[in-house]
């Protein structure tokens, strides 16, 4: 009976023995496997992004560098988009007639003597004719005038008749030139195979985008009547409305960061012109900005922008607001760490940098990164919050 007692006993003891094995074992294996899911999850919150060139394309991703800029220390004015009266030329045949056809449609660019549109009148054909006969008495009249003067040469000449002859040719040579002077105004080439189709070509008379058409194919047109209007665009200009207690605080060369209205563009610009008329009604004055660095013949007149003039105040290093992301109370840029091509794809490697951000203005940010970054640095200045949650999706699925 002892001996059945102590059997029981050592096998109870042997049995707690492994179990307390695989608990002790369970357990360091649990711990590790937490710290090591912990650690993957900081790797892929703070770590590396990685991203093809088709998803930078795709996402509208954009590489920039810091931008110096003054914020904080200048002044707001609002205004729109305008050009020169001498930058808008609104088109009219030279003669009346019936619209045969037209060349350009609206948002054309044109160039100073393009056809835009061909007028058809009969009257060209008369005219065109007049002048041709025109020409024939020209042509008699100098023969004539050639022999009045050499029969006077040999004493053989009537002086009446010599006189005749020369008023005769002062005659047929002013009606040449005026019916020649008739036809170009026309956009005609007297004497041209088109003079006798009776058409005449309408001509662009300054080069630009055409923004408006109101003629239409078969349509009457007149001389009075404008059929199209072409606009100078790549003379557009800002004018700003300033009120009278900032303008001792405007100075041309200042630079101004302009958006349109609409927001669909930024753009840069210097002070050109003050104007130093008030305005009766708004109090205000007409600043003039002259606008650079932008395709301008996408922009139309009477756009709405607003405008910010600097003062010149200290410049920072700022960055578009889109550049810089939140996470945890913190702020981040992402920088451009490196490229390789994988399987014959551009692969692009962002690392996100911790940042300091100071004040905005006109959507840009002055930023301070913690880490030293190289002057030539690469940095994501659009759509970062796309990295940002890259970063975050890959943290929750490994978690």
């Amino acid at each position: 009976m002892k001996r059945l007692y102590i059997y029981f006993y050592s096998i109870a003891c042997v049995a707690l023995l492994l179990g307390g094995m695989t608990a002790c074992n369970g357990r360091s294996s649990s711990s590790e496997h937490d710290h090591e899911h912990s650690g993957h999850n900081h790797e892929a919150e703070h770590g590396e992004i990685e991203l093809s060139e088709k998803q930078m394309k795709t996402v509208g991703i954009e590489l920039g560098s810091f931008d110096r800029r003054e914020i904080g220390s200048g002044m707001r004015a609002n205004g729109f988009l305008a050009v020169n009266p001498q930058d808008v030329a609104e088109i009219s045949p030279l003669l009346s007639g019936v619209v045969k056809q037209i060349n350009v449609k609206e948002g054309d660019f044109v160039n100073k003597g393009t056809t835009v549109a061909v007028i058809e009148n009969l009257d060209i054909v008369t005219y065109n004719q007049d002048y041709q006969i025109a020409v024939d008495e020209l042509e008699l009249a100098q023969s004539e005038l050639e022999r009045q003067n050499k029969l006077a040469e040999q004493g053989a000449g009537i002086k009446r008749n010599l006189e005749k002859a020369r008023t005769d040719m002062k005659i047929a040579t002013a009606r040449v030139s005026a019916l020649e002077r008739q036809l170009r105004q026309a956009g005609i080439t007297p004497g041209s195979a088109i003079a006798s189709t009776g058409t005449a070509a309408v001509k662009a008379p300054i080069g630009g985008i055409v923004s408006v058409i109101f003629a239409k194919t078969g349509g009457f047109a007149d001389m009075s009547t404008p059929i199209m209007t072409v606009t100078d665009n790549r003379k557009i200009f800002a004018l700003l409305k300033v009120y009278e207690k900032d303008i001792d605080k405007i100075e041309k060369g200042q630079k101004v960061d302009l958006n349109l209205t609409n927001g669909a563009m930024r753009l840069e610009g210097v002070v050109a012109e003050i104007n130093r008329t008030i305005d009766p009604e708004t109090k205000g004055i007409d600043v003039r900005v002259a606008l650079t660095g932008a395709n301008l013949t996408t922009l139309i007149p009477g756009m709405a922008v607003t405008g910010y003039i600097r003062s010149g105040g200290t410049e920072t290093d700022a960055l578009p607001e889109d550049a810089v992301v939140s996470s945890g109370g913190k702020s981040y840029i992402y920088v451009l760490e490196g490229t390789e091509e994988e399987d014959g794809e551009l692969m692009y490697h962002f690392e996100p940098v911790e940042v300091i951000t100071g004040n905005r203005e006109q959507g840009f940010i002055e930023v301070s990164p913690l880490t030293e970054l190289t002057p030539d640095a690469k940095i994501v200045i659009a759509k970062a919050f796309y990295l940002a949650s890259m970063a975050a999706d890959h943290g929750e699925h490994n978690h």
